[in-house]
């Protein structure tokens, strides 16, 4: 149960670091000279569309990164509620 809320958590801070990237990137598209980067610190898109698609994407990911969370607690309450 606990590997669950473990996994959410850290698929919550991944999508946040992704989604700030992102926005990283969006803030400086127009910058002369600046060159997107990704997650890994390679060189990414400069593209608006493919930023937007991660921002996307980051969001759905932490939403459920959190529905991941709320289910491992919602066994672990109802294992406790049989043991008592």
């Amino acid at each position: 149960m606990m590997a669950g809320i473990n996994s959410g958590a850290e698929l919550m801070q991944d999508s946040v670091w992704r989604f700030d990237v992102a926005a990283h990137n969006l803030a400086n598209i127009n910058t002369a000279g600046f060159q997107a980067q990704r997650v890994d610190g390679s060189p990414g898109n400069n593209d608006v569309a493919s930023q937007m698609v991660d921002s996307m994407v980051s969001a759905d990911t932490y939403k459920l990164g959190a529905a991941i969370m709320s289910s491992s607690n919602d066994m672990l309450k109802s294992l406790i509620d049989i043991k008592a």
